[in-house]
């Protein structure tokens, strides 16, 4: 497929394979553009109903207008090739930037609240299903995070097994076919519907992904990570974490999801408060010496007038920004 032209778009490079497809890095001639070009693999799109389904999922995700979600351009069919179009990310997925161990503590900061803002967007426009993990986050060489997956995939797995059983999946099976089995809280794998504080025990996987470089539950099969999730306490937080984010972690994957955030709003508003308590605590640790209170003043002035326009650049929604 590589140089041929499918519609308006140039296939240049393969540049991922998944499950459900493979993905492209293309150009789109009729607009100038450099976009993914995922071609939907043929053996999964079963009947009409599974194409039709695709293509209001798609027409859901392409009215998503945010910095930190991928946009998705197009669905169409073109010379027997069935595709999305999506914008194309440059960068590493957050699981490959943890392969080298986890972040330090001002990254996370700065990619969790820009996870958070996403949530809160896509909560507000009524999206709960979607799969949040890290290797479905972009990472930008300007430190800007961009989800890359939001329902289309886990849309195709629900069709996948339609075909397989003859039905959509019961009650009891739709907790695996809405995410992926290390990020998804009890309620799920006990057959209960999403809600918004299900993501917000995703996020909470994330955020200790990114502090620790290891996920929070293990297990030898997926039944028996499946009980751990339900039964086990989450794995402890390195104490040298500020307690504020690890409070905040914890909280996100209360097991009673009554006692989690209630909101992704929630969770982004403690994460910013938190970033400029620890950057207060930065100052303090690094403040002169000096016994002129003249400079003394102009010192804390400056450093806080830095500190605070920091923590505005992280959560400001302009995506040319780069974090310090």
């Amino acid at each position: 497929m590589i140089g041929e032209v499918i519609g308006h778009f140039h296939i240049d490079d393969k540049i991922g394979e998944g499950q459900f497809g493979i993905v492209y890095k293309s150009q789109d001639i009729r607009l100038n553009r450099t976009v993914a070009f995922k071609v939907l693999k043929e053996r999964y799109l079963h009947s009409d109903s599974t194409w039709d389904r695709l293509l209001h999922e798609a027409r859901v995700a392409s009215a998503l207008n945010h910095p930190n979600i991928c946009r998705v351009y197009e669905i169409g069919e073109e010379q027997g090739v069935n595709y999305i179009a999506l914008e194309f990310v440059e960068g590493r997925t957050l699981r490959e930037m943890l392969d080298s161990g986890p972040l330090p503590v001002r990254t996370a900061f700065c990619l969790a609240i820009q996870i958070a803002e996403a949530m809160a967007y896509m909560h507000e426009a009524g999206i709960l299903n979607w799969d949040l993990k890290t290797s479905n986050i972009m990472v930008t060489p300007a430190d800007r995070i961009k989800i890359i997956d939001f329902g289309l995939t886990n849309l195709m797995e629900q069709e996948r097994t339609k075909k397989e059983q003859g039905s959509y999946p019961s009650a009891q099976e739709v907790g695996w076919t809405i995410g992926t089995l290390p990020y998804m809280p009890p309620e799920l794998l006990r057959g209960e519907e999403p809600t918004a504080q299900s993501r917000i025990w995703s996020l909470g996987v994330v955020l200790f992904e990114m502090l620790t470089g290891e996920l929070p539950f293990s297990g030898r099969s997926p039944f028996e990570l499946g009980t751990h999730i339900m039964t086990e306490p989450v794995k402890k937080l390195p104490i040298e974490l500020p307690a504020g984010l690890r409070g905040i972690v914890h909280r996100c994957m209360a097991r009673d999801n009554s006692r989690r955030y209630h909101s992704a709003v929630e969770v982004l508003n403690h994460l910013q408060s938190e970033l400029v308590g620890y950057q207060i605590r930065a100052i303090l640790a690094n403040r002169p010496s000096s016994q002129d209170h003249q400079y003394g003043r102009n010192w804390w002035r400056s450093a806080l007038s830095h500190r605070w326009l920091q923590v505005r650049h992280v959560s400001t929604a302009d995506p040319g920004v780069t974090n310090p």
